[in-house]
């Protein structure tokens, strides 16, 4: 079981844009944790932090 605060961040999720990230989604089937920017959308393993894939639209990304 996960505890509700820590003192510490579990995760450090980096985009390599340097752009802010804009929304972040925990996709409870898949057990993944999906990041955005205006740039890319990125898919993380919820457990390990873990890079998944990557997915680059050409068009702008508002929200995952």
């Amino acid at each position: 079981m996960y505890d509700l605060r820590k003192p510490v961040p579990v995760y450090s999720l980096h985009h390599h844009y340097r752009l802010p990230i804009n929304s972040i989604e925990f996709h409870t089937p898949s057990r993944s944790i999906l990041t955005a920017d205006a740039k890319i959308v990125k898919i993380h393993k919820q457990e390990t932090g873990e890079l998944f894939t990557n997915i680059e639209p050409k068009a702008a990304v508002n929200s995952v």
